[in-house]
């Protein structure tokens, strides 16, 4: 094979996976004006308290089994952080109105940044849920319970 023909190929796989990449990136893109986006606030208490925003999209993928994407943020007060603005991603699941995602994100806190990584699971009905959230931090970890609301 010449040496052009290559350089057209490895061109095309190229663009093909970069056009690739973005399609995937888009789908999971979360935004609240889609009216696939359900809006829910979120109320946390334990050793991590605050009211934040969730917006999460669900994919049925079985009856009952929905995979789940979507984005926290919003105002906390940590027992070892103080008080500050935390923003997460999530991804999990819900399988017979049981809730399960795992969380990433940031905060910026009275003692500084941090890197965040936790979990919330619980129950989810159509318009609430309610559970036990646990997370990690650059200080240490934090647990409670936290409770939600649809409102959209």
């Amino acid at each position: 094979m010449s040496n052009l023909k290559q350089k057209h190929i490895g061109l095309l796989l190229f663009f093909f996976a970069l056009t690739s990449f973005f399609a995937c990136a888009h789908q999971q893109s979360i935004d609240p004006k889609d009216t696939d986006v359900e809006v829910w606030e979120i109320k946390l208490s334990g050793q991590t308290e605050g009211k934040l925003e969730m917006l999460m999209k669900r994919v049925e993928i079985g009856e009952g089994m929905y995979s789940i994407i979507g984005k926290i943020s919003g105002t906390i007060d940590d027992h070892r952080g103080g008080f500050g603005e935390a923003d997460f991603k999530f991804k999990g699941k819900i399988e017979n109105k049981i809730f399960s995602a795992h969380l990433g994100g940031r905060s910026d806190m009275a003692e500084g940044p941090s890197s965040i990584v936790g979990k919330m699971n619980g129950t989810v009905e159509m318009l609430q849920g309610s559970g036990h959230w646990a997370m990690s931090h650059a200080l240490g970890s934090s647990t409670g319970k936290y409770v939600m609301v649809k409102l959209r």
